[in-house]
């Protein structure tokens, strides 16, 4: 990871970090109005989980680059069609999950972008009053409602949401990824073992049972590459969970938050509210779905 990629990574932290204060301060604040509240607290929820992991991957940074490292150098490095047939099904089946992710996330992001802009378009249109709305409900230290502190707020805001969206994408997406790549050479492994046996006896000359010298010293020696393969996969694999251990950790718990929180959303909404929330939900039961499948793909391989 090169010097502007750290740099990239600690402002969109620091720019998470600023949103997700200033929306729990907001919901301290309103803490007797349940609505508000659970409203500030919501979305901070998911940012604080997003900065959490991007900072704990950071902190893991070269152990991760490691990790992709050695799974790139044996995907490039495969020439049996079988293996490769598996290794880009795993890709594909990465590919879609992670496809999920975005759209669910990104629908969320985008519906707590738009929501203000239509009440807006609506108050235009019909000639009523409209009081002006940021995407996300915040306790700013000025007046985030006179130009041109509005529009800059609301871009500020707004981005703070799509990169939340993006950084699940990215960092769910490299965890589901791992887990299948590496579930995927478990696989390449036991397909290699199964098959050792079996080519040699269709390419032996002689029908009888017992192999030849030369032939079982050919088996034992290939038993042996894929046991030391399987070794350095096993390794691959604890190092791949310790890394992730964490981020695992903190999901789930604020998984439970959040759902809690955006379900109690649905109940008090009304409108539009009630389609952002249940956006949510798809989100958050989705990022459930790609660490719960992961870890799923990891204990089958392993077993």
């Amino acid at each position: 990871m090169n010097a502007w990629c750290i740099t990239h990574a600690t402002i969109n932290l620091i720019i998470l970090s600023v949103a997700t204060v200033t929306e729990i301060i907001y919901g301290v604040i309103n803490f007797r109005d349940l609505a508000q509240a659970v409203d500030g607290f919501c979305p901070a929820s998911s940012k604080f989980v997003a900065a959490a992991k991007i900072l704990f991957l950071l902190m893991r940074r070269r152990r991760v680059q490691k990790c992709l490292d050695t799974l790139l150098n044996l995907y490039l490095s495969e020439s049996d069609e079988k293996n490769i047939a598996i290794n880009v099904r795993v890709s594909q089946y990465s590919r879609y999950i992670t496809s999920c992710l975005v759209v669910f996330t990104n629908a969320t992001a985008s519906t707590y972008f738009a929501i203000p802009i239509v009440k807006f378009l609506w108050a235009y249109s019909t000639a009523t009053e409209y009081i002006k709305q940021l995407p996300y409900t915040s306790a700013l230290p000025y007046d985030p409602y006179k130009s041109p502190m509005y529009e800059m707020t609301y871009i500020f805001l707004g981005y703070s949401g799509y990169l939340t969206c993006f950084s699940i994408v990215g960092l769910d997406g490299l965890f589901i990824g791992l887990c299948l790549y590496i579930s995927g050479q478990f696989e390449i492994i036991q397909s290699d073992i199964n098959n050792l046996v079996d080519r040699e006896i269709a390419s032996s000359a002689n029908s009888t049972e017992e192999f030849t010298k030369e032939q079982n010293d050919l088996i034992y020696r290939h038993l042996r590459s894929c046991v030391r393969r399987q070794i350095d996969t096993i390794k691959l694999c604890e190092d791949m969970v310790d890394i992730f251990k964490p981020n695992v950790l903190l999901h789930f718990i604020s998984a439970a938050i959040v759902l809690c929180l955006s379900s109690i959303n649905i109940i008090l909404s009304s409108g539009l509210n009630v389609f952002l929330y249940i956006n949510y939900d798809a989100a958050v039961i989705t990022q459930l779905f790609v660490y719960s499948i992961g870890g799923s793909f990891i204990s089958t391989a392993v077993s």
